[in-house]
C-alpha cells in the first residue's frame, strides 16, 4: 500500500506599507492508494489584504521547492469575495491555479481593504513515490 503524507502552510509577505494576512489551519492531507485528487475544506484559509492608499494591488501566489515531488500538483481558488466595500471586491482567482515554486497571479484589487476572502486547495496526487511530503504556500501583495 503506498501512503502519502501532505502538510500545507500559508504565509504572508509584506511589502512597504500595505499588507496581507492569512488566517487558518495548516491542511494535513494522508491519501492510500489508489490516489484521487481531494480538496481541502471551505474556506481552509482566508486572506484580508490592506492596500497601499490609493492603489489597486495584486496578490500572488507560489510554493516552496523544498520536500515536494513534481508528481503532486496543488491548486488554490477563491471561494467568496470576503468583506469591505461593496464596491471593492476582489477579481480573478475564482477558477484553479496551480500552485508552483514560481509566483503565480491569484486575485488582484482596487485601493480599499478587503477582510477574511475565502479559499480552498486542491490536491491532484498523480503518481509520487510512498512518503511524506510538505510545502509552504507564500501570497505576495504588490502595487500596481
Amino acid at each position: 500500500m503506498k501512503v502519502l503524507k501532505l502538510l500545507f502552510f500559508g504565509l504572508p509577505l509584506l511589502i512597504q506599507a500595505q499588507s496581507l494576512s492569512v488566517s487558518g489551519t495548516p491542511w494535513a492531507v494522508t491519501l492510500d492508494y489508489p490516489f484521487a485528487s481531494v480538496t481541502s475544506p471551505d474556506p481552509q484559509i482566508q486572506i484580508s489584504v490592506r492596500p497601499e492608499k490609493n492603489m489597486n494591488y495584486l496578490v500572488t501566489v507560489q510554493r516552496d521547492a523544498l520536500n515536494w515531488q513534481d508528481e503532486l500538483a496543488i491548486y488554490i481558488r477563491r471561494t467568496g469575495d470576503g468583506a469591505g466595500n461593496p464596491n471593492n471586491i476582489p477579481q480573478g482567482g475564482t477558477s484553479w491555479v496551480e500552485i508552483s515554486p514560481v509566483p503565480r497571479d491569484f486575485f488582484w484589487g482596487g485601493e480599499k481593504n478587503r477582510n477574511n476572502i475565502p479559499c480552498q486547495y486542491l490536491l491532484n496526487p498523480g503518481w509520487p513515490a510512498e512518503g511524506a511530503y510538505s510545502t509552504t504556500v507564500t501570497f505576495t501583495i504588490t502595487s500596481l
